[in-house]
């Protein structure tokens, strides 16, 4: 099977917007990576601790400035779907939450799942400016962190039950 890859660019005008707009596209992550799950099943998952998915930090996407000549270093990162995911056995807290919001849609029926964007603050109170952090809103109001249930993330999914097995 040969996979075809495909870019976006986005941004928003007004920073208070950031969160809403990344909700929104992780929306369509979690149904594109559903539709991967609905394909194929048994390739993926019930949990991230049974995929022995890692958690990594986001890697900043060095662009080149043809205005200036020179190479900045922006606010962005890539998002990876269910298929490189799997590939590539880690991901950000975005790819991770993407992919935990599929599973528990398409082998939990927790239709409700979303993927909800909180805000990253300094110790003083203040707003990371661009910084923000994941998470999994099960349909019941629980809220999963994803680098929790993912292996390598502050001691990681040893010791937790996994539905199929695993660990969680």
């Amino acid at each position: 099977m040969h996979m075809r890859r495909m870019s976006y660019g986005f941004g928003v005008d007004h920073p208070d917007m950031e969160a809403d707009l990344l909700e929104g596209l992780c929306e369509g992550f979690v149904r594109a990576n559903q539709v991967q799950i609905r394909v194929d099943p048994e390739k993926y998952p019930c949990c991230l601790g049974c995929g022995e998915y890692k958690y990594v930090p986001p890697k900043s996407c060095r662009v080149f400035d043809w205005r200036t000549g020179q190479a900045r270093d922006p606010n962005c990162q890539h998002v990876h779907g269910a298929f490189p995911l799997n590939q590539r056995g880690m991901g950000t807290c975005i790819d991770l939450a993407c992919m935990l919001c599929a599973i528990f849609r398409e082998k939990d029926s927790d239709a409700a799942a979303r993927v909800v964007i909180e805000h990253q603050f300094e110790e003083d109170g203040e707003p990371k400016p661009g910084q923000y952090h994941a998470l999994v809103m099960k349909g019941n109001g629980e809220l999963v962190d994803p680098e929790e249930k993912a292996k390598g993330a502050h001691g990681g999914s040893e010791g937790h039950a996994c539905a199929c097995g695993g660990a969680e």
